[in-house]
């Protein structure tokens, strides 16, 4: 399916502080990360081509919205037993196991969860397949436009998110965990914390912090 990049991920820890810092510090109309008061890193397409290893066709990936009709979301209840969309992810993970020969749902509960896990998730804690309007054909996969679609996703989330009315993002947090340049600022940040003053210029530079740097 063009996904074997996430096999080797093994992030287990989410420096919240930080995570708060990149989320703040995103601006979602420019697509940018402020650095500072002079200095910006645009986040482009590439960029979570690079991180994440998706692949980036010229379909769109859409969901299923409240007036469309789609069978496969439908049926997803009763998939699970259940009179309701209320699934978790490990009801999820647990149906993965039954298809051992792999097969058209195994794959399509995987991206469900890529979705869901790593792309951007639901306040509700809940795993609504609204993803499935785009896995009728699981062999359309690799033509779907996953990287723009995560960006995107980040975007949106971060247009909607307030640190005051919505303490959570609900959006691409491992990619902003994995993103080089965030993780090369991570020295930065620390020293940031340490002194109680701005970014350190000295230091951001020692870390690597090079690419799409604004002037």
């Amino acid at each position: 399916m063009g996904f074997g990049s996430l096999l080797p991920f093994s992030i287990v820890d989410f420096p919240s502080q930080l995570m708060f810092w990149l989320v703040a510090n995103f601006n979602p109309t420019s697509s940018e990360l402020l650095l500072d008061s002079f200095r910006r890193i645009r986040i482009e397409l590439i960029d979570v081509q690079r991180v994440l290893g998706f692949l980036n066709g010229q379909e769109a990936v859409v969901k299923k919205t409240k007036s469309e009709s789609c069978d496969l979301y439908n049926g997803w209840p009763a998939m699970f037993e259940r009179e309701d969309y209320r699934v978790t992810t490990k009801q999820v993970a647990n149906k993965m196991r039954i298809f051992v020969d792999g097969g058209d749902w195994f794959s399509r509960l995987f991206l469900i969860l890529v979705e869901y896990l790593i792309i951007g998730n639901f306040s509700t804690g809940y795993v609504y397949p609204h993803l499935l309007k785009s896995l009728e054909d699981i062999r359309n996969v690799r033509n779907l436009a996953w990287c723009e679609h995560t960006l995107a996703t980040l975007v949106e989330k971060r247009a909607g998110w307030s640190p005051e009315k919505i303490p959570n993002l609900m959006g691409p947090c491992y990619f902003w965990r994995m993103n080089g340049a965030a993780t090369k600022f991570v020295g930065a940040w620390k020293e940031k914390e340490a002194i109680g003053q701005g970014t350190s210029s000295s230091r951001a530079d020692a870390e690597g912090i090079t690419g799409r740097l604004r002037d």
